[in-house]
């Protein structure tokens, strides 16, 4: 086996490069975890108050309600199911309808 310094620089170069693999898979792996624990101290959560939501029946549809201030929160398309498209002589809807689903409904 040669161990002269004119090998050492292609296996140099192979464990860096096997270094480089393995610390970009571990910071991916790191990353999955963050969004994981992120997604768990969030999710299903009330945006006022921070308390669980727990998922309602309401009418035919389901929707999240606090379990601490019980403000009910639709998710997209959800107030559409539950109201309708909103009409143009209805400016309350329209302008509800704007501020939840996102969009400029028709007119």
């Amino acid at each position: 086996m040669d161990f002269s310094f004119a090998n050492a620089r292609p296996e140099k170069a192979y464990f860096y490069k096997v270094n480089q693999e393995l610390i970009k898979a571990l910071h991916e792996k790191e990353l999955q975890q963050l969004d994981h624990h992120i997604q768990e101290l969030h999710y299903m959560k009330c945006p006022k108050c921070g308390h669980d939501l727990r998922h309602t029946k309401f009418g035919e549809m389901v929707v999240d309600r606090c379990t601490s201030c019980e403000g009910v929160f639709f998710d997209k398309d959800e107030f559409s199911q539950l109201f309708g498209e909103p009409d143009s002589h209805e400016s309350f809807i329209n302008t509800l309808h704007t501020l939840l689903v996102g969009d400029n409904p028709k007119t």
